[in-house]
This record gives structure tokens, sequence and C-alpha cells, in this order.
């Protein structure tokens, strides 16, 4: 749909008039102008990032060796206003030609290496204040996957935390808001599946036009971002412009003590599941018995050289 209505108007522009058509990757939050981290939409990467701080979305299909083609917004109004005047010098007879705003293929940044960055950003520096579970996500590569990852990681969930609120007299909302997850999330997985090479010698045919004054008055040059500064940035917007938090030490004290308390349930939780399972394959498997007494032996014995060791 959305592909068909591009190549449609592209078309047109190509055919019926003199311009140039510009093409952004993936349009994220502002690299430096006018503010690092500045966002006003959900739409993009931003949304789940949201998601995924909230500890709400866990599973998306992907490929975490591809490249995630972001750019900052502040980069593309730059560059199309840079077109705009070059546009304008050229007789009305050319063709308009075709700029690629993008920052895959000059200066790429993995999947795998944003996830990293998201995971230990909302679980460990930054956390939301208020949020459904710990931060948690993987990429599926199978549809089978994704199916049983969503059934364990959100439905399951969600069917839960609707029949608490229900008892506590409280709205249920979980449900709705995985199905607005998983509708966002489809759509990314274009992106997230996929990488692109883009030619950029219109871009650094521009760039090479501009003075030292309006390359940093217009800076649209990917190479200089730094990704590792520019994705706590972009994290860091989306708490302060989209959901409006209390970016205040002590609200951060307390998102990070509740971060806590919710590793340590996690931590206990695997820890009852398996002790359970344990015991009820000690029960019912004369072999598991005998290994158990095996290792258990074993360990006695580490232990007793190990204090013979240390008094001699």
């Amino acid at each position: 749909g959305q592909e068909c209505h591009r190549r449609v108007r592209e078309a047109v522009v190509s055919t019926q008039s003199t311009g140039g058509i510009f093409r952004p990757s993936i349009v994220g939050a502002s690299w430096k102008e006018p503010a690092p981290g500045w966002i006003d939409n959900y739409n993009g990467p931003s949304g789940l990032f949201v998601a995924v701080g909230k500890g709400v979305l866990r599973i998306l299909e992907g490929d975490v060796t591809k490249v995630a083609d972001v750019i900052p917004i502040d980069h593309c109004v730059n560059m199309l206003i840079v077109v705009g005047w070059y546009t304008s010098t050229l007789p009305v007879e050319d063709k308009p030609l075709i700029y690629h705003c993008t920052s895959g293929t000059k200066h790429p940044f993995t999947w795998f290496k944003l996830g990293t960055l998201l995971l230990e950003f909302f679980s460990q520096q930054e956390p939301y204040n208020e949020v459904f579970r710990r931060p948690a996500v993987n990429f599926a590569t199978s549809k089978m996957e994704l199916a049983y990852w969503k059934l364990i990681s959100h439905t399951i969930p969600a069917y839960l935390a609707d029949g608490a609120a229900k008892v506590s007299g409280s709205k249920p909302v979980m449900r709705r808001a995985y199905d607005k997850v998983h509708k966002a999330s489809e759509t990314f997985t274009f992106f997230t599946k996929r990488e692109w090479t883009w030619t950029s010698e219109n871009c650094d045919m521009l760039w090479g036009l501009l003075s030292e004054v309006d390359k940093k008055l217009y800076n649209f040059d990917v190479m200089e971002i730094v990704w590792e500064k520019y994705y706590p940035n972009f994290f860091r917007g989306t708490k302060k412009y989209l959901l409006k938090e209390d970016m205040s030490e002590d609200k951060l004290v307390l998102a990070k003590q509740r971060q806590m308390r919710l590793q340590k349930i996690w931590n206990i939780s695997v820890t009852i599941i398996v002790l359970l399972v344990c015991r009820f394959l000690f029960m019912k498997s004369p072999v598991c018995r005998n290994l158990w007494f095996k290792l258990l032996g074993l360990a006695m014995r580490g232990l007793r050289q190990l204090r013979l060791t240390l008094v001699s």
C-alpha cells in the first residue's frame, strides 16, 4: 500500500515536474537540534522503544545482524533544506535527482547493538517511572518461534493482568494494549528483517557544495553521529518528550529500586520453578534420584578436600 503510493508519487515527480526526490530511511529522534533526543511522536522506532522499556514488548520478528537504518530528524530537515536550495539553481528541463538520506550504508549499526543499548539503558541506567514488567526483548527468526513467545511473553501475562484488574475492580487494559503493540511491531518487521544498500553520490555532491559555515548550519554528515551517544539520548527523549515523565533524581532512584525488586521477583520465581521441576523428576525417576545423590556426594567430597587444603 504505502510502497505503491510512494512509487506513484515519485513517478509523477520524475515525469511531470522539475525537483528532487528525497528518500529518508527510518526517521528517529534528533541528534542535536532542537535538543539531543527530541521526539514528538510514537511513529517508527520510538513507540517500540517505549513498549520495550515498559516491559510490554518482549518478542519481535527480525534479524539481529541486520542494520538499523535510522536517521536523525534534524539531519533530514537540514538535507531537505539544502536539496531545496540546490534544486532552485538547476535548469527547469533537468530530470529530478534522487537523494537518499540514510545511515545504513555509510555508518551502519545493527539491531543487536541497538537492542543491547536499549536494555542496558532501561534496565540499569534510566528506567521508566512506571513499568509493567522488567525490560527484555528478543528477535524471533521464524513465524513459529514468534507465535510461541507471543503466547508465553505477551498473551498469558496480558490475560493474567486483566484478570487481576477485574478482581480488584480496575479496568482491564492489557489485552487491548497488546493488540496495538502487535500491530505496530508487525508493521516495523519490514525493517527489522531487511537491510538495503543505498547510493550516496548526490548527497556527497550536495555536501561538497557547502561552505564550512553552511556545513555547521545545515549539517547532515552521518559519519559524525556517535550511535552510543545518540540512542541513549533517543531513549531519554521518549521519557522526557513523549511520556512527560518527572526527570528528577528522586524519581530516578525510585525507578531503579523498582527495577531491582522486579529482578529479585524474577530470580525467586525461576528458582522456585526449577526446584519444583527437580522435585518432580526426583520423585518420578530413579535415574534422577541416583544422579542427584552422586552429584551431592561429589560436592561433599569437594568441600572436604577444600577444607583439608585450607587447614594444611
